[in-house]
């Protein structure tokens, strides 16, 4: 999730709240790779969403999403539709996560809850965006 988080930092979640849009969250989910790990990403998309990547450019609905990111050039062009009860995530560090461009849409029941505060190092506490 780097330069959002970094390796190391302690953070604190909330619960997801019933009907609560999570676009552009970061959330916490168990790596269902690595059962008792957890990963943090973004929420890019969510039910119902179609997600394209094309030539590195991830697409939601047909629209680019933020151009602040860098392109993918990690994975061939590809699409997604997140289904019901799913979401799909990506690292804010692009083009080294491991996140939906690899492994598809999430389920939302697979959340632990959703990052807001970062709490270690003390130099970067505060509220995540």
């Amino acid at each position: 999730m780097e330069p959002t988080l970094k390796v190391g930092d302690y953070v604190l979640t909330r619960r997801v709240r019933a009907g609560e849009q999570l676009r552009g969250h970061i959330v916490a989910f168990e790596d269902s790779q690595n059962p008792g790990e957890l990963l943090t990403k973004r929420v890019v998309a969510v039910e119902g969403d179609a997600v394209e990547l094309v030539e590195g450019v991830l697409y939601i609905n047909g629209r680019a999403e933020n151009p602040e990111f860098p392109r993918i050039i990690r994975m061939p062009s590809r699409s997604w539709r997140v289904g019901v009860g799913e979401i799909f995530v990506v690292g804010d560090n692009r083009n080294n996560s491991v996140d939906s461009i690899d492994y598809g849409p999430i389920p939302v029941s697979q959340l632990v809850g959703v990052v807001f505060l970062r709490y270690w190092p003390p130099h970067a506490v505060g509220f995540v965006k």
